[in-house]
């Protein structure tokens, strides 16, 4: 391309184009727990956020099994804690464990799908502080 084809077709640098490009640089994707990281990795640039949500139908496991890969993958990862999915006080500090290994800083905490809270939280309120202690 020459120089006058890419000044003919540069985009000028208003204040709206400015804000939208600055919403841009911190956009987030949220991915399944059944996501092919293949696909992931030809289609989003590393380095990306993605959030990994929370299902019923892949638990907690599932969750935290795609968090930890896509992480391994050179992606931010913040996945969806979901309070009613959690069985246990325990499994929390362990799953918690888990992310801080893998260099996961952020959740997304979220009450979950699920109806029937699995263990002692029942929503996202009750499991706050439990977060805070760890």
């Amino acid at each position: 391309m020459t120089d006058d084809v890419l000044s003919e077709t540069a985009i000028e640098a208003t204040p709206g184009i400015s804000f939208y490009c600055a919403l841009l640089e911190e956009l987030r994707i949220e991915v399944l727990p059944t996501v092919e990281l293949e696909k992931v990795m030809a289609t989003v640039p590393l380095g990306s956020t993605l959030t990994v949500t929370s299902s019923p139908a892949h638990g907690v496991k599932g969750t935290l099994a795609t968090a930890l890969a896509l992480r391994q993958h050179g992606y931010r990862v913040v996945p969806h804690l979901a309070a009613r999915a959690l069985r246990s006080h325990q499994e929390l500090v362990l799953l918690w464990q888990q992310f801080i290994a893998a260099g996961i800083d952020e959740v997304f905490v979220v009450g979950g799908d699920q109806t029937e809270p699995a263990g002692e939280f029942p929503d996202s309120r009750t499991l706050l502080p439990a977060l805070v202690e760890l």
